[in-house]
């Protein structure tokens, strides 16, 4: 771990699988929420089928931190390939509206 900029590394194994990541993450306050934004990859092998898949991180957001009513939100696009493969997808992760709206699109599915 390095403080400044801050830099996080990770690593687990076991039998079934290789872990490893490196995020640099930052964040940004805006009085009521913050959100946070990573760079960097996440690896995962899987020793016994011989794949290696990578992925990023989506931004997170934290809004009404100083109330009962916290909550957290996702959103961006996550890209997961197959290193071994060469096969991809892509995630969009949508900004929620407001929770009493219905967003036909929220759970749609593409491709």
């Amino acid at each position: 771990m390095c403080h400044h900029p801050t830099i996080v590394a990770a690593h687990a194994e076991s039998p079934s699988f290789i872990f490893y990541q490196d995020q640099r993450p930052s964040t940004k306050f805006w009085g009521k929420s913050m959100e946070l934004t990573s760079e960097g990859t996440l690896h995962v092998e899987l020793p016994k089928v011989g794949d290696h898949y990578t992925w990023n991180k989506v931004t997170t957001c934290m809004r009404n931190i100083f109330s009962d009513s916290r909550s957290l939100e996702h959103y961006g696009e996550m890209t997961i390939r197959n290193l071994t493969t060469g096969d991809s997808c892509t995630l969009v992760f949508k900004v929620r509206r407001h929770s009493h709206m219905h967003d036909g699109d929220r759970h749609r599915q593409v491709g």
